[in-house]
């Protein structure tokens, strides 16, 4: 789907549910990505994920390999009308979400996760005519925000009490 000099960023088949079971049960993906009191088996992984992998579903779920090392999961969707209505968007916006982490603890903190984001962005910008990108990482996170903002996000407002609403918008 989308490949630079060290990333490739592909679309996710069946034979990656084990990995993306095991990143999800890492300390710290759950941190700000799932729930430690609610942990993802791979059955579970597979039911969630498996309508996605089929393009049965709207979320297009992706694999990232730095160097061609499996490394993290990153996905995106068209917002529907009333997500869009939500977020204070007119329904005629081709606004598309974004939700990404790295899975394997030793590539954090590597400048791995802004080239993650600058190039899905981009894909999504060009590829698919997308106008406006939005995110929406919780409000603690600031590894992730500060990501996001090097990528030219810009904080919304908070959504939910606990997340940042963050867009980028095509220049």
């Amino acid at each position: 789907m989308l490949k630079t000099d060290e990333l490739i960023i592909r679309r996710m088949n069946e034979t990656d549910y084990e990995q993306l079971t095991s990143w999800l049960n890492n300390k710290d993906v759950i941190e700000f990505y799932g729930n430690s009191n609610d942990p993802f088996d791979l059955a579970r992984v597979i039911e969630k994920y498996e309508p996605r992998v089929k393009g049965l579903h709207m979320v297009k779920p992706c694999i990232v390999q730095y160097e061609e090392t499996p490394i993290g999961f990153m996905q995106f969707y068209e917002l529907n009308p009333s997500k869009l209505k939500e977020y204070g968007y007119n329904t005629n916006e081709h606004v598309f979400g974004m939700d990404q982490f790295i899975g394997e603890s030793n590539f954090l903190g590597k400048g791995i996760g802004t080239k993650m984001v600058k190039s899905l962005t981009e894909y999504i910008q060009k590829k698919l005519n997308g106008s406006i990108i939005v995110m929406d990482p919780h409000i603690l996170n600031t590894r992730a925000i500060s990501c996001y903002e090097k990528c030219s996000f810009v904080k919304k407002k908070v959504i939910s009490g606990e997340f940042w609403l963050m867009e980028c918008k095509k220049k």
